[in-house]
């Protein structure tokens, strides 16, 4: 214990000791601040890099359907495109097929036409010699 009687070095031990004291209980408070502040931080850092990491899981997801949607777009515009020169390809044998009954068919007519000219023409031109004959 200190008395009056304690020497000015003993004294000035104690009162240095005493402020090193003071002076280690405000670090040990401040790092205890410090170490709160410290925890809070992280842990927001921590929650920020996880919703980043969510963020990009999503976009990489996207990406892949994205992928997969150029994929699938592209054999679809493959296959689009063969059914449809396969629709023109038999459009255009249609057409021909059309064509070709349609001239047989012009073809049929104008020889009926000429046959039917043939077998009215005939009878007339009989009839003709059969009326000169008889005026003669």
């Amino acid at each position: 214990p200190l008395t009056w009687t304690s020497t000015p070095r003993v004294v000035n031990d104690v009162a240095r000791l005493a402020e090193e004291l003071h002076q280690a209980r405000s670090a040990a408070m401040h790092q205890t601040r410090m170490e709160v502040h410290r925890a809070e931080a992280i842990g927001a850092l921590e929650s920020q890099v996880a919703a980043l990491n969510l963020r990009l899981e999503e976009v990489f997801a996207r990406l892949n359907e994205l992928e997969l949607g150029i994929d699938t777009t592209g054999r679809g515009g493959v296959a689009l495109r063969l059914r449809f020169e396969q629709m023109q390809s038999s459009v255009e044998l249609r057409l021909t097929s059309l064509a070709a009954d349609m001239a047989d068919v012009c073809t049929r007519q104008h020889a009926m036409e000429r046959g039917l000219k043939n077998e009215v023409r005939e009878p007339l031109q009989a009839d003709l010699w059969e009326r000169t004959r008889r005026m003669r």
